[in-house]
């Protein structure tokens, strides 16, 4: 039986292997480990140590790397509970990640091996090469580019330096562009998208898994499918006078749609729940044009290219063109690529597209792309009457790269047709390693110069080492579990850009850095009520350190580089209010640490309970003022700020505390100079009921009174005649002016402010 046995077996290996999908795995599995072999070589990754970032960990990097620590601790992103104390961070407003959930995906896969958010953040990215080219070689291998020039011409498109030089950027892995590509190439060339033949319907199994893997793979990816369909299809149905391709594109693109929205489903309930936030990632149209492709940007050199002149020849055009890219040299596409632009382009011109030809096809993609994504071109006008929101239009770059590929891939086999390889070992062989060649002279050319190194290694691994004992330190002396720092100076959170020397989005930094369950200050979502932070600029150094401590915060991270003294004056006040306690201080000298334990202590002793949550309500729960209809908005000059009046107008005080407030208003009220008097009344409610005289240079208004939580309006009501209109003041119905209003609570006055 034994030997029968095997020899069943044997058949059955045999049968398996002869199949062509066995074939093809293979040599798509070959092509995956080429570039994980060209990941590893460029990157170095023998030196790099896998816990600590092989990029720098700055910028965006946080950003991404709190998005996975968050996934692992919570089940996913949407909400980080350590972040933006003491109401947690809510990521539905910035919502361009909820398009990555095939990103996010692989990384919770990945989690399964490690707990590590950093380690599994690398693997993530070093895996975005074979990744790439995989799908590449897939796509062409389906579009009938042979083997060996498929897996070369793969390897080489998960090599563009797009890759090395946004490879921080997580929502910009670009494994998902082939298969964009393919769609629009399928839709073009009239393939059915679906079919019902067969047990397994082959056509619509790989549209599906295409359209899965587009929608869910970075918003980018996806709105550019929907783009070149739209505006594909129409132009081949005009062609070959066939509503053919405008229904097929229609259904791709529709489905590729319906995924995404679905995508960002939480996003919208959210703001269905909440309202917009016009704060968070409100795009202008003009970006679109900052953010164009260039067609030099794709064809100059890097300034990081190996040839010394040619990344001369890249650096000057990039330090000196008045339109910088999104990164330097970013957008180019090697010269393998460049070629293949060209030589699609030039078969499009050369065939047409009445016939359903790949390569004029694929030029007619690569075309399209530029003319949609050129700077001025349609992405502005999709900028201007469609939406804003998708304003990166360089990153079609990568779109353009793999088109131009696919049509060097094409070229080199009609090449290697003519050579008739079949006929003489010796010309397989030369082919063979000519492609291997081509491959190695295009990685080189692709690479930018410098990339990564032993010395980088080492400084990055300890200078995060660095950072993380700090925080270990820091962490260490907090009381509990759950305790809470306040993190200085306020940074809004998302996209505030530099504080001076301090980069943007480092008051993640803690959070990432220990595994302790702390919750950190920095990182509420602006435009929100949870971001409290702006309220701290109201408050004294003391006044905000001993509402600091009522709060809950056991401790202040005081970053040093956001303030032109190097934060020495602050770094003094605060000592001053905790009784010349010396801080705590980094290596380098940019971090300050303040423990509020003692004052906590201090606090209990002096305070009941009630009287410390009032105090640490009038920070971490701020009553804020809303100007609605009758009041102008903010005006300002270098010293004051100012609403208008009209002839009345609703105010309204929001109490997020659970528990009624004593409030006082207090402004100045101006009427023009030559009116008649005229008087400001608060009307309502009852109990602030007010009524002021205003003066043509000022008059005093002041009033307090008892609000209820949640929002009290005012109502304002003016006598008096207007301001007159004139070229000055073009606008009518203004009435009185309230000179720099100010909000507080009878506790500021007792406890300081």
């Amino acid at each position: 039986m034994q030997p029968m046995l095997r020899s069943r077996l044997a058949a059955a290996g045999t049968s398996l292997r002869a199949r062509p999908w066995i074939r093809e795995a293979e040599w798509t599995l070959a092509t995956g480990v080429v570039a994980l072999l060209v990941a590893v070589v460029t990157f170095q990754l023998w030196w790099a140590n896998p816990h600590t970032p092989i990029v720098a960990a700055g910028g965006d990097y946080l950003v991404n790397l709190t998005l996975v620590k968050a996934m692992m601790a919570h089940g996913w992103y949407w909400h980080v509970s350590d972040l933006g104390a003491p109401f947690g961070l809510s990521m539905y407003d910035f919502s361009s990640v909820f398009g990555d959930y095939l990103h996010f995906g692989l990384m919770k896969t990945f989690s399964i091996v490690s707990q590590d958010p950093i380690l599994v953040l690398n693997a993530f990215m070093i895996a975005g090469f074979p990744l790439a080219a995989m799908t590449a070689f897939a796509a062409q291998r389906d579009l009938g580019v042979t083997r060996p020039v498929a897996l070369v011409t793969s390897v080489a498109f998960s090599a563009l330096p797009y890759h090395f030089l946004a490879l921080a950027w997580t929502h910009t892995a670009y494994y998902a562009v082939p298969l964009v590509v393919w769609l629009v190439i399928v839709v073009i060339l009239g393939r059915p998208v679906w079919t019902m033949r067969g047990r397994v319907p082959l056509p619509t199994l790989k549209v599906a898994i295409a359209v899965l893997i587009v929608s869910g793979a970075s918003v980018y990816w996806t709105a550019f499918c929907i783009v070149l369909l739209v505006v594909g299809a129409p132009v081949i149905a005009l062609i070959r006078l066939s509503w053919q391709p405008l229904l097929r594109g229609a259904a791709v693109a529709g489905m590729v749609a319906f995924l995404a929205v679905a995508a960002q489903a939480p996003s919208i309930i959210y703001h269905a729940r909440n309202g917009s936030n016009k704060s968070v990632g409100v795009r202008q149209p003009f970006e679109s044009e900052i953010y164009g492709l260039k067609l030099a940007d794709l064809l100059i050199p890097s300034q990081y290219h190996p040839v010394s002149f040619l990344a001369h020849a890249g650096k000057r055009y990039d330090t000196t063109t008045t339109i910088p890219a999104e990164g330097p040299s970013m957008a180019w596409l090697g010269s393998l690529g460049s070629i293949g632009l060209l030589l699609g382009i030039g078969a499009l011109f050369r065939f047409g597209l009445r016939k359903p030809r790949v390569l004029p096809t694929a030029g007619f993609v690569s075309l399209t792309a530029l003319l949609v994504s050129w700077t001025g071109g349609l992405s502005s006008l999709i900028a201007w009457y469609v939406t804003p929101q998708i304003r990166a239009w360089d990153r079609m770059c990568v779109v353009i790269g793999f088109t131009a590929l696919l049509s060097v891939g094409l070229g080199l086999d009609r090449v290697g047709r003519r050579l008739k390889p079949e006929a003489r070992r010796w010309r397989r062989i030369a082919i063979g390693g000519g492609l291997a060649a081509l491959l190695v002279l295009a990685v080189i050319d692709q690479t930018p110069t410098g990339l990564r190194s032993e010395a980088f290694y080492k400084a990055q691994t300890a200078v995060w080492r660095s950072q993380q004992q700090f925080t270990a330190e820091v962490v260490y002396r907090l009381p509990r579990r759950d305790a809470s720092v306040l993190q200085l100076p306020y940074v809004p959170f998302p996209e505030a850009g530099p504080q001076l020397n301090m980069p943007d989005y480092e008051q993640l930094r803690p959070y990432v850095q220990t595994f302790a369950p702390v919750k950190w200050s920095g990182g509420a979502m602006k435009g929100r009520p949870t971001d409290w932070g702006p309220e701290m600029a109201n408050w004294s150094t003391h006044g905000l350190v001993i509402r600091a401590a009522a709060a809950g915060f056991d401790g202040i991270w005081l970053d040093r580089r956001a303030y032109a003294d190097q934060g020495a004056a602050l770094t003094a006040e605060i000592s001053a209010v905790l009784g010349g306690q010396a801080p705590l201080n980094s290596d380098d000298g940019s971090i300050s640490y303040f423990d509020l334990q003692p004052l906590e202590r201090e606090q209990a002793a002096r305070y009941t309970r009630a009287e410390l949550r009032v105090l640490g309500d009038e920070l971490v729960r701020p009553l804020t003022l809303v100007w609605g209809a009758g009041f102008g908005g903010v005006e300002q000059d270098a010293t004051t700020q100012w609403h208008w009046l009209g002839a009345h107008g609703t105010l309204t005080i929001h109490n997020p505390a659970g528990v009624p407030r004593e409030i006082t208003l207090q402004a100045l009220a101006f009427r023009a100079i030559g009116t008649a008097p005229a008087t400001v009344s608060v009307v309502a409610p009852a109990a602030c009921r007010r009524t002021f005289p205003v003066a043509a240079v000022g008059s005093q208004v002041e009033f307090a009174c008892r609000i209820p939580p949640g929002d009290t309006n005012l109502e304002f009501v003016t006598s008096g005649p207007p301001v007159p209109v004139d070229a000055s003041n073009p606008r009518p119905n203004l009435h009185v002016r309230l000179v720099n209003p100010r909000l507080s609570t009878p506790t500021a006055t007792r406890f300081g402010s």
